[in-house]
């Protein structure tokens, strides 16, 4: 039996696409109630992952994870390919992301986003909207050992008292809880210009119809005075929670006002 070179060429790009399908499933949109603004969820499968995934992908293989171990590498191409996917929807067949000085991804001019992933779940934000920042994050449900460690760093007295009071089950509420004020990092940094921390931004209610609510304790920013009130989008899935923010500041020209009006009280932190 002969096999013609186009139908070799069909077979291989089969394969190709049934392992990179394997590895990372098929994206789930989620519904922002947005224009211009695309959230993609996917399922990685890390037993499936190996580094010839990175050419067959058509993703860079960074220089800073010549070092990295295999879970590291994992999520960081996870990533990427979600966010290629999510990028198509906006038009752009192929990107290159690098890394940034902030460890962020460089995405292409006009669109901003962000990119978080677990052991075995990757979620990207994008939006071709000049004026709107976005953040995601994807968290799984704390285990029982770890929910006074992650509570006493994450939240305050006052934040204790709302998860507590809260009618979600306390493992997922402090998932969110935590995952909110990341998402939240994420979606903000643009604007402030410099990491900021937990303390920054004070959890006042969480549900899982509503959503997460937190005030600002700082001016992070001309756009971002103290007692300013942001929303946090939650979406419990699989052991797992999904929170994602989307932000109009009312400047005409946002990244123009940075933080150079941050309290003198609040604390130098850096966190990624």
């Amino acid at each position: 039996m002969v096999t013609s070179g186009k139908g070799y060429g069909n077979q291989k790009n089969k394969v190709t696409q049934d392992r990179l399908l394997t590895f990372l499933s098929p994206a789930r949109a989620i519904q922002t109630g947005r224009d211009g603004v695309i959230l993609l969820l996917s399922r990685i499968e890390r037993a499936a992952f190996s580094q010839d995934l990175y050419g067959l992908a058509g993703v860079t293989f960074p220089n800073s994870l010549d070092r990295a171990v295999e879970k590291r590498r994992a999520e960081y191409l996870a990533g990427r390919m979600l966010a290629l996917r999510a990028l198509s929807h906006f038009g752009y067949q192929r990107a290159h992301l690098p890394i940034g000085p902030d460890r962020a991804p460089v995405w292409p001019k006009g669109i901003n986003g962000t990119i978080s992933h677990t052991q075995n779940w990757c979620a990207v934000i994008l939006t071709n909207q000049p004026r709107l920042f976005v953040g995601v994050d994807v968290e799984a449900n704390l285990k029982l050992s770890t929910i006074n460690s992650i509570s006493s760093v994450v939240l305050g007295e006052d934040e204790e008292d709302v998860i507590s009071g809260s009618s979600i089950p306390l493992a997922m509420a402090l998932a969110a809880a935590f995952s909110g004020k990341e998402t939240l990092f994420k979606g903000l940094y643009p604007l402030v210009g410099e990491f900021f921390g937990f303390e920054a931004a004070r959890l006042r209610s969480i549900s899982e119809t509503n959503g997460i609510e937190f005030t600002l304790t700082y001016n992070l920013a001309n756009e971002l005075p103290i007692g300013q009130t942001h929303l946090v989008n939650l979406l419990p899935f699989a052991q797992h929670v999904l929170t994602w923010h989307i932000f109009q500041p009312n400047s005409p020209d946002p990244l123009h006002h940075t933080a150079d009006k941050l309290s003198s009280l609040r604390p130098k932190t850096s966190r990624t």
